[in-house]
C-alpha cells in the first residue's frame, strides 16, 4: 500500500470542503466524527488510513487524484492570492473605489476559501472611503462582521482575518467614543489570533490599539501591562510607527512613576529609531521631544528642556495648530517657572491666537488655565479670574473633569486675594465634593 503525506491530504480535504461550501459537522456521520475530520485536516498522521480514504470518497476524491487536484488548486489559489494582494496595496495607496471594482470583477463566491479575505478587504476599502464620507463607516463594519462570520463557517483562521476584523471594529467603536466596547472588541482580536498562522502584524496592530484605548480609561496599571507586553515583542514588530510610539509610551510611563532618567533613555531611543528608519514621521518625533523635555524638566535640566520644546517648533508642523499650542504652553509654563515673564506671556498669547482656529475644548481649557496662572504669578490676580472662570465653565459644559480641581484651587486663591470670600467658599466646597467623588471612583 503506497504511503501518503497526511499534511498534503489535510490541505486537500480542507480546500475541497470549503470549495463545496461545507462545514466539518456537515461531513461527519456514523462512520467519521467531526473530531476525526478536524485531525485529518490538521495533518494528524495518527488517523487510520481507511478513515482518510472514506473522507476523500465523500468529497469525490481518492489518493490517486490528490496530487493533480492540489496542483490545479494551488495554481488557482496563488493567482487569486496575488490579485488580492494587489488589491490590498491599491487600498493602502488610497484608491478604494478602484479596489472595490477589482474585487467585484474577481467574482469570488461565499464558498471560496478566500471569501473572508474579500470581505475584509471590502471593509478596509470602505474605511478609506469613510475618511471622506462618514456614512461609509457603517458599510465597512458590515463587511468586517461578515468576514468574522464566514471565517467561523469555513473554520479556517490561518490568515488571522478575525483578528484584523475585530481590530477594525474596535477602532470604529473608539471613534464613536465607546471605549468599553472598543476594549471588548480588541480583546477578542487578541484572543482569536493564531500564532501559527500568517500575518503576524495583525496581533501587533491589535495590541497597539489596545494601548491607545487603555490610555483613555486612565487605568494606569492595565496600560502599563499592555505596553510591557507589546514591548517584549519589539524585535518581531516590523511597523516603524508602532515601534517608535512604544518607546514614547515607555518613556511616559517611567515619567509618571517618577523615574525620569529611564524616561529620558526611552525617549532618546525612540528618536534614534526615527533617525534610523528615515521615515520622516514628524508628528511622532514631536511627541518624543515633548516627553523628553518633560523628563528633563523633572531632572531640573531646564536649559535642555527649553531646547526640546523649541525643537518641536522646527519640525515643519505649522499646519498642526493642536501641536503648536502644546509647544507654546510648555514654553510659557517653563518661562513662568524661571521668572522670564515677558517671554512666558508671548508664548501664552501665541497659544491663545491658535486656539481660535481649532475645535478642541481640552486645549482651550489648558490655555485659559495657563493664562490664569500667568496673571497670578505676575500679581495680576483680578485679571486671572476671567480666564479661570471661562476654563471652569468649559470643563463643565463638555464634561472634561481632569483640570477642574486645579482650576478651582486657583480660583479660590484669586477670590481670597480679591476679598470675594463667599465665592472662595463656594469653589472650595465644589473642589471638596469633586475630590470626594474621585476617591469613591
Amino acid at each position: 500500500m503506497k504511503p501518503y503525506n497526511p499534511i498534503l491530504v489535510g490541505r486537500v480535504v480542507r480546500s475541497k470542503r470549503i470549495e463545496d461550501g461545507l462545514v466539518i459537522k456537515e461531513l461527519a456521520d456514523e462512520n467519521i466524527s467531526s473530531g476525526t475530520i478536524s485531525k485529518i485536516e490538521n495533518g494528524d498522521a495518527g488517523v487510520r488510513r481507511e478513515k482518510v480514504e472514506y473522507l476523500l470518497n465523500k468529497l469525490g476524491l481518492d489518493f490517486n487524484s490528490i496530487s493533480d487536484y492540489l496542483r490545479l488548486k494551488e495554481k488557482e489559489l496563488e493567482d487569486i492570492k496575488l490579485k488580492l494582494l494587489t488589491i490590498e496595496n491599491i487600498i493602502d495607496s488610497n484608491s478604494p473605489d478602484r479596489a472595490l471594482k477589482k474585487l467585484k470583477n474577481l467574482g469570488i463566491t461565499k464558498n471560496h476559501i478566500y471569501f473572508p479575505l474579500v470581505e475584509y478587504l471590502k471593509g478596509k476599502a470602505y474605511v478609506r472611503k469613510a475618511k471622506v464620507k462618514k456614512s461609509f463607516q457603517e458599510k465597512s463594519e458590515k463587511h468586517f462582521l461578515e468576514c468574522i462570520r464566514v471565517s467561523d463557517q469555513v473554520e479556517d483562521n490561518h490568515l488571522n482575518l478575525k483578528t484584523a476584523a475585530y481590530t477594525e471594529l474596535a477602532i470604529s467603536a473608539f471613534k464613536r467614543n465607546e471605549i468599553k466596547e472598543a476594549l471588548t472588541l480588541v480583546r477578542q482580536a487578541i484572543e482569536t489570533f493564531d500564532h501559527s498562522g500568517d500575518r503576524l502584524r495583525y496581533i501587533h496592530y491589535a495590541k497597539f490599539n489596545q494601548i491607545l484605548f487603555l490610555e483613555r480609561t486612565n487605568d494606569f496599571s492595565d496600560l502599563k501591562r499592555a505596553v510591557d507586553d507589546l514591548y517584549r515583542d519589539l524585535d518581531q514588530i516590523n511597523n516603524s510607527s508602532i515601534k517608535i510610539q512604544l518607546h514614547e509610551y515607555k518613556a511616559k510611563i517611567y515619567l509618571q512613576t517618577g523615574r525620569a532618567e529611564e524616561a529620558v533613555e526611552y525617549a532618546k531611543k525612540g528618536l534614534e529609531l526615527i533617525g534610523d528608519t528615515g521615515s520622516g514621521l514628524a508628528s511622532l518625533s514631536y511627541y518624543l521631544w515633548i516627553t523628553l523635555g518633560d523628563a528633563l524638566y523633572d531632572l531640573k535640566e531646564y536649559g535642555q528642556t527649553e531646547s526640546c520644546y523649541l525643537t518641536t517648533l522646527d519640525l515643519g508642523l505649522d499646519h498642526r495648530h493642536d501641536l503648536l499650542i502644546v509647544s507654546f504652553l510648555k514654553l510659557g509654563q517653563l518661562y513662568m517657572f524661571q521668572d522670564r515673564l515677558d517671554e512666558s506671556k508671548q508664548m501664552i498669547d501665541r497659544a491663545l491666537q491658535l486656539i481660535k482656529h481649532i475645535d478642541n475644548q481640552e486645549s482651550a481649557i489648558e490655555v485659559l488655565s495657563t493664562l490664569g496662572s500667568f496673571f497670578i504669578k505676575n500679581n495680576e490676580t483680578q485679571e486671572a479670574i476671567e480666564p479661570l472662570e471661562k476654563a471652569l465653565q468649559l470643563s463643565k459644559d463638555h464634561s472634561i473633569n481632569g483640570k477642574q480641581i486645579e482650576i478651582l484651587q486657583k480660583l479660590a486663591h484669586c477670590y481670597d486675594v480679591c476679598g470675594q470670600k463667599e465665592k472662595m467658599m463656594n469653589v472650595l466646597l465644589e473642589k471638596h465634593y469633586l475630590e470626594m467623588e474621585q476617591e469613591v471612583s
